[in-house]
């Protein structure tokens, strides 16, 4: 169960995908297509970090997001139990 202030967090983090995501999908729309990835990878950024947020996990640089997510992804992570 998310306590609160951990549920806020994950809400703020969604919040901060919601805006690169959609504009990824204006920038698609208009064939800027290098644009459209870069806001796209800022939105999985975000929406990672919420993920990692339930899983009481956090780091802010990408690196340490990726790796913590190829650990979830594989099952490895420490926490990992739902």
């Amino acid at each position: 169960m998310m306590t609160h202030n951990l549920a806020e967090l994950v809400r703020y983090r969604l919040g901060q995908a919601d805006e690169p995501l959609r504009a990824a999908s204006i920038l698609l729309r208009e064939d800027s297509l290098r644009a459209s990835v870069n806001r796209s990878y800022y939105a999985m950024f975000y929406a990672v970090l919420a993920l990692l947020a339930t899983r009481k996990e956090e780091t802010s640089k990408h690196s340490g997001v990726i790796a913590l997510f190829d650990r979830l992804s594989r099952g490895t992570l420490a926490n990992s139990a739902t």
